[in-house]
């Protein structure tokens, strides 16, 4: 059992270049099942999966805006460190959330927050 460990980790080694090479990616996707296998097309680079799931999506913790045309989150606006519990538009393009978070886009906010239409925190903090 010890030599398929070595040999697993070996091939990881080989595979991602050691653990200093790898980075945390904040953008990822994910799907609503599982997935039972995964296949590359080398000519196309394009990734097939299988499995028993409906839809594929990029993974946003915490919420987003959404882009109407694409369907795809806007990753420039703040993001909350917590969850949110409601959002409500401010009639300008921005938002006003409230879920269980203590920061927006690194800015200290207790469970309270605007962002303005650019995706940007405001000065509003009650």
């Amino acid at each position: 059992m010890k030599k398929i460990y070595m040999f697993l980790y070996a091939i990881a080694m080989w595979q991602f270049g050691g653990a200093q090479d790898l980075q945390l990616q904040e953008q990822f996707w994910q799907t609503n099942g599982t997935v039972n296998a995964i296949v590359e097309d080398p000519v196309s680079n394009i990734i097939y999966l299988g499995g028993s799931f409906t839809k594929v999506s990029l993974a946003v913790p915490y919420g987003a805006a959404i882009n109407d045309n694409t369907a795809l989150p806007n990753l420039a606006f703040a993001k909350p460190n917590g969850s949110l519990y409601t959002a409500i538009p401010d009639g300008y393009g921005g938002w006003y959330i409230g879920g269980d978070f203590t920061e927006v886009g690194g800015i200290a906010r207790n469970r309270i927050a605007h962002i303005n239409a650019s995706g940007q925190v405001t000065a509003f903090n009650p």
